[in-house]
């Protein structure tokens, strides 16, 4: 400024007040106390003869500190940088750079709120170098700070792939595939009994570990990450192993309904899973999924041994791991009186549902005593060539159990052709998940109409009402 004899320089810290810094000769100051992190504002008054110009504010804003970038650390999708917030940023701009080249590359921008960003794009087996720009937006200008020209590395390693858990009498060990770089390998466990998160164990040059801490009645989860200097690799979700770990089967009962299977509680465990196997097949099947500590398998087959077994899962993070069972079981031969009775027709009729239903629905008509149990509406239904609509229902009913299939006798109201509602039973089924009704006294009344497989409320069928399942006993 023209006769100006000196200026005095004002700097505001983003949020504060203006603050004279020094007074200077010629037109220009380098500002070397500036406060770190932060974006500052400047301002300059002309002195001359003892008077002073106007106060008038700088119109760019400047970052007078680099963001310190805090941590960088590999993530299931990639590698995560985390950095210093800087007071007063709009916005940062992340850069990467690689051993192979010498520019910054700008991979991700986000808002002022965010203090990490994950680079989705990082590839496994290379190291790259992060650095951080803050930026202010003023007046729809971004004014950029400074950087870390240096930056901080990180070298992504690829997650070890586990490969299995064995155990002997008293030790666990498990096993993982070499990882291209890596000088060692982290190995973690959590104890799914007991429950809570993954715990460091040892740090390992090999690709196996021998655990020997464990207990013969929990359940451990294992997982590894592989680790280099300056690097490490992201981690599975884990490999199961017990040294024993099964469920104690306790009983398999035969009752009306079916066969009872019971065992002792797992600690820690999320449910059960419910597996049998009948006489002659060599291999168990899943048949239910509970989380209790018993089971009534209503499918049971009559006249053969059912062997069950139990395994315990549990759910970590997502995933459902699943324990060790006994081969060997638990088993009961099935010979309740009905259940056989129901085999024997179908042995005469086929073994199909529509079969079963079919002989059901022909049977005579006739009155049966009222106040029976449904295995005894059954028992008449099986044997007899007349029966009640009850009879008919629990004997269709015990037949499609033997079958497999998942059913169960309904006793309810439907309207009748002289006005009002009579008692009347018939049968809910599930098929694949679904359930169905099956009336075969209904297809025996209106002969053009199906009662089989068909669904409450269909048009064409009876109005079912006020109705509740029987009781097997």
């Amino acid at each position: 400024m023209k006769y100006a004899e000196s200026y005095t320089v004002y700097r505001k810290v983003y949020g504060g007040k203006y603050t004279k810094i020094a007074t200077a000769k010629g037109t220009s100051f380098t500002d070397t106390g500036y406060p770190k992190n932060t974006f500052c504002r400047y301002a300059v008054i002309a002195n001359y003869n003892g008077s002073r110009s106007y106060f008038k504010s700088s119109s760019y804003i400047v970052n007078v500190g680099p963001v310190t970038v805090s941590g960088i650390k590999a993530a299931s999708t990639g590698l995560k940088v985390s950095w210093t917030k800087v007071s007063g940023a709009s916005g940062y701009v992340i850069y990467r750079k690689t051993n192979s080249s010498s520019t910054w590359t700008k991979v991700g921008k986000v808002s002022s709120s965010v203090s990490s960003y994950t680079d989705k794009t990082a590839a496994a087996g290379k190291k790259y170098t992060y650095t951080i720009r803050a930026y202010r937006t003023y007046k729809g200008t971004n004014y950029n700070g400074t950087y870390d020209a240096a930056g901080r590395s990180f070298t992504l390693l690829a997650t070890p792939e586990l490969s299995t858990v064995t155990k002997s009498s008293s030790s666990l060990t498990v096993k993982w595939k070499a990882v291209s770089g890596a000088a060692a390998y982290y190995v973690y466990r959590k104890d799914l009994t007991v429950g809570g998160s993954y715990k460091y164990l040892t740090k390992v040059s090999g690709t196996s570990y021998t655990d020997k801490s464990v207990s013969k009645s929990d359940v451990y989860m294992y997982t590894v990450k592989a680790a280099c200097s300056g690097g490490r690799s992201y981690y599975e979700s884990g490999i199961t192993g017990t040294i024993n770990g099964g469920v104690v089967l306790k009983s398999a009962t035969g009752n009306r309904s079916g066969v009872t299977v019971t065992w002792n509680k797992m600690t820690g465990a999320s449910g059960y899973y419910v597996y049998r196997k009948i006489a002659g097949e060599t291999s168990y099947t899943k048949i239910a999924t509970v989380t209790t500590t018993s089971y009534l398998d209503i499918n049971a087959r009559a006249g053969k041994k059912n062997t069950y077994t139990v395994a315990a899962y549990y759910i970590q993070s997502g995933k459902t791991v699943v324990g060790n069972y006994s081969s060997e079981g638990i088993s009961c031969t099935y010979n309740d009186s009905v259940r056989l009775e129901a085999a024997a027709v179908l042995n005469r009729v086929g073994w199909t549902l529509k079969a079963a239903y079919n002989y059901m629905r022909d049977l005579t008509y006739v009155d049966e005593p009222s106040g029976w149990a449904a295995y005894e509406y059954a028992h008449y239904g099986l044997t007899h060539s007349d029966a009640d609509c009850y009879c008919k229902a629990a004997g269709f009913c015990w037949m499609a159990r033997e079958l497999g299939y998942k059913a169960y006798v309904v006793s309810g109201y439907v309207p009748l052709r002289a006005g009002g509602l009579g008692v009347h039973g018939w049968v809910e089924i599930y098929v694949n998940g679904t359930m169905y009704l099956c009336d075969p006294e209904f297809e025996s009344e209106y002969p053009s109409r199906s009662g089989y497989m068909i669904n409450y409320g269909d048009s064409g069928t009876w109005q079912y009402q006020n109705y509740s399942r029987m009781s097997d006993y």
